[in-house]
C-alpha cells in the first residue's frame, strides 16, 4: 500500500526539483549566516564579517552624539548657565545619553543576529518535514512538534543570551 513516487513531468516532481535547486543556490549564504550565528552565540559579540557595518553605525551615532553635546553646550552658553551646576549637569547628561546610544550598537547588532536563530531552526525543520513525503506524514508531524519545541527552547536561550550580552556590554562601559 505504498504511495507512488512522483515521476518527471508531475507537478510535485517539478516543485521538488525547484526546491533542490533553491537549496543548492542558497547553500553558501545559509552556511555564512549559520556561521555568524554560531560565532555570535559563542562569543556574545558581532562576528568579524559584520564588524565593518557595525563600525559605520557606531561612527554615525558618535557623530550625532557629538553634535547633540555641542548643541547642548551652545544652548547652555546662550542661557548664561555654562559654569552653573545645572549647565554642567545638562551637558554631562547629553554626553551620557550619546555614549549609551553609541555603546549599545554592537550589543544590539549581536542581539539581532541571535534573534534570528529560532526562525532559522523553524525554517530548516519545515523544509525537512516537507521533504519527508506523504508516506511519512506521521513522522513529519512528530518532527514538526520537535522543531517547534526546539525553536521555543532556542527562543528562551536567545532571550537569555541577549540579556547576558547586554549585561556584559553594560559592565564594559
Amino acid at each position: 500500500m505504498g504511495g507512488k513516487t512522483p515521476g518527471p513531468g508531475s507537478a510535485s516532481f517539478a516543485a521538488a526539483d525547484i526546491q533542490r535547486q533553491l537549496a543548492r543556490q542558497t547553500r553558501g549564504a545559509r552556511r555564512e549566516l549559520f556561521q555568524q550565528l554560531a560565532e555570535t552565540l559563542a562569543t556574545g559579540r558581532v562576528p568579524e564579517a559584520r564588524t565593518p557595518e557595525v563600525q559605520r553605525a557606531v561612527e554615525a551615532a558618535a557623530q550625532q552624539a557629538s553634535a547633540g553635546v555641542r548643541g547642548a553646550e551652545e544652548q547652555v552658553a546662550k542661557a548664561g548657565l555654562g559654569r552653573s551646576s545645572y549647565g554642567i549637569q545638562t551637558i554631562e547628561q547629553a554626553r551620557g545619553a550619546g555614549g549609551q546610544a553609541v555603546g549599545g550598537i554592537p550589543t544590539e547588532a549581536a542581539a539581532q543576529i541571535i534573534g534570528q536563530a529560532p526562525g532559522l531552526v523553524n525554517a530548516a525543520q519545515n523544509i525537512i518535514a516537507r521533504n519527508l513525503g506523504v508516506q511519512q506524514q506521521g513522522q513529519a508531524a512528530s518532527a514538526m512538534a520537535g522543531a517547534q519545541a526546539q525553536a521555543q527552547t532556542l527562543g528562551a536561550a536567545t532571550a537569555g543570551a541577549t540579556a547576558l550580552v547586554s549585561i556584559i556590554a553594560a559592565a564594559a562601559l
